[in-house]
């Protein structure tokens, strides 16, 4: 669990990519397989374009899409 709240940027976009069945954003507070992780990596990615890191720019990206390929089945 803390693994996920203690990561870094990187970290936290492949442990999302493997796309678990919590993801914790703090000890006790996680969110599920949906839609809301899709937000997250939103966030990181804001995160990451602040520190002008383009590889893991690139890999949110291709998280996001893989996702939102997962999540739109599921409606």
């Amino acid at each position: 669990m803390f693994q996920h709240v203690e990561a870094t940027a990187a970290q936290k976009v492949e442990i999302l990519a493997s796309n678990p069945y919590r993801y914790y954003l703090a000890p006790n507070l996680w969110i599920g397989r949906n839609n809301s992780r899709i937000v997250e990596l939103d966030t990181l990615s804001k995160a990451v374009e602040l520190a002008e890191n383009q590889a893991i720019q690139a890999r949110i990206i291709e998280v996001k899409k893989q996702l939102q390929e997962i999540y739109s089945k599921n409606v």
